[in-house]
């Protein structure tokens, strides 16, 4: 396939979502960060530049959004905290100069709209979460769109990994990396399992994202069996995170669950804490049962991989410090103070427009703060670190909110938030999964529907005035109208 007919085959549907609500179009951007991948693989060339269409997607679909709202309504997004909407302009100036300075510096256009797209796409995404996060149903329904096309690109990590092969659509993008893996007569070494993602990290990424997002979904329903069933769907997802050698999935998951289960006990809900562990555990046990009844060898099969996943906790600790914390220093180094620039330090694969030769410690790359560091310099560092501060101290207080909720709404706006954090320790050691669009869209979305709780609230709590009011002036027709 050309790039050519891609053009060809995404315009009309371009054209499609600037015809459509915002909620429509946001559906069809979901579809296109699922179906880029594997049309990249079949395209010739494997064009890197076809990661970027789900952002163009998704900034038409904020466009129609903005137009609806006419506005940015930072004031309601950012409810509560005044320090909040100055200092996130503030903080897009930055990276407008550093874009500036990306583009004088190295020369290279793409490189510049790419290093901008890496802070605008979470933006963008925080923003349109926010607007998601108005409607409950809404943000559920987004949810269960995403695990929709999740199941169908799951199985096909399995068939990856068994050895199917369907042209180029099974395989990663250029030649893949290869892993090594300790058997019992050597060490190996393989490429892990991608399915129709483009890289094993990415399938990683999305199989993490969609064993959180199934636990959410169940919790967020009222039926324990609905639970069980999406927990049964987390545990599929959890364990296909195995077949991709890609052990920080598997820290993202576990980290997801424990900062929800601590959301549960400061919140002193116990039954719901119960309901989680049993959720998690419940389908742990019968999973493990069903793998050793009706699949007796695949231990033996997937013993490479589970040696692999048994490390984590040796190697965890020293992974988070050798390329988190370490990497503050050299990024300083890096940074000259004022920052080299948006896209210094981006992972553009077979773009071939790497300008880390031109970085004194290019390896602190793969730490997200060592990245930001580098491109943002201190300035704009210290002002991402009170953006932090205020929007941790909105959080806390937005969570108290969820008194008002049900509990089905409340686990869908904590398990979307838990969910968020957890990929903050994830972007500290390993960021380099967090230069895909896509993935940075659905974090922003996820934590973007928090902020939402104080406009909900005051919203519905002025609905219910103004019905209580409209009801007293009624004229008496055989019934009194009250005010509960």
């Amino acid at each position: 396939m050309s790039l050519t007919l891609v053009v060809i085959l995404f315009l009309p549907l371009a054209l499609v979502v600037l015809g459509s609500n915002w909620r429509s179009a946001l559906a069809i951007t979901i579809a296109v960060g699922f179906l880029q991948d594997p049309l990249r693989k079949i395209t010739d060339g494997q064009p890197g530049l076809m990661v970027g269409l789900v952002l163009i997607f998704f900034t038409l679909t904020a466009a129609l959004c903005f137009q609806r709202r006419g506005g940015l309504q930072l004031q309601w997004m950012f409810l509560g905290s005044p320090q909040l909407v100055s200092l996130v302009p503030l903080f897009l100036a930055i990276v407008g100069f550093q874009a500036f300075n990306s583009f004088v510096r190295f020369g290279q256009p793409t490189l510049t709209m790419i290093g901008v797209g890496f802070y605008l796409a979470p933006l963008i995404g925080l923003w349109m979460g926010y607007q998601l996060g108005l409607s409950p149903p809404t943000l559920r329904g987004f949810v269960g769109l995403y695990l929709l096309f999740s199941v169908p690109w799951s199985f096909t990590v399995w068939l990856s990994h068994q050895g199917v092969q369907w042209g180029k659509l099974l395989s990663e993008v250029g030649g893949g990396i290869l892993i090594n893996f300790s058997t019992d007569t050597g060490s190996i070494s393989q490429a892990g399992a991608s399915g129709l993602w483009r890289t094993s990290e990415l399938a990683a990424m999305h199989l993490a994202a969609a064993a959180c997002l199934a636990l959410v979904y169940g919790w967020s329903s009222p039926s324990r069996s609905t639970s069980n069933i999406f927990g049964l769907g987390a545990l599929f997802c959890t364990f296909l995170t195995l077949l991709t050698g890609r052990r920080k999935a598997l820290v993202l998951v576990v980290a997801f669950v424990l900062i929800m289960l601590l959301f549960q006990i400061l919140r002193g809900d116990v039954r719901m804490r119960d309901r989680i562990l049993t959720g998690v555990l419940g389908p742990i046990g019968i999973g493990v049962l069903g793998v050793v009844a009706l699949f007796p060898n695949l231990l033996v099969d997937l013993n490479p991989f589970l040696w692999r996943a048994s490390t984590i906790p040796g190697e965890l600790w020293q992974r988070f410090w050798n390329v988190g914390f370490n990497a503050i220093w050299p990024a300083i180094e890096n940074s000259q103070i004022i920052g080299l620039g948006a896209g210094a330090l981006a992972q553009t694969g077979q773009l071939g427009i790497n300008v880390s030769g031109q970085v004194a410690n290019p390896w602190v790359s793969e730490s997200g703060v060592g990245k930001l560091i580098t491109e943002l310099g201190l300035p704009g560092v210290v002002v991402l670190l009170l953006i932090l501060v205020q929007f941790g101290r909105l959080l806390v207080r937005n969570a108290v909110l969820l008194r008002s909720f049900d509990p089905s709404s409340s686990n869908l706006y904590l398990g979307l938030l838990a969910f968020s954090l957890a990929n903050v320790p994830f972007f500290i050691a390993a960021s380099g999964v967090y230069g895909d669009p896509f993935v940075l869209i659905l974090v922003g979305l996820s934590l973007g529907a928090f902020l939402a709780l104080p406009t909900y609230v005051y919203t519905h709590t002025v609905e219910q005035i103004n019905q209580s009011s409209s009801a007293e002036l009624e004229p008496n027709s055989g019934s009194i109208a009250s005010v509960s």
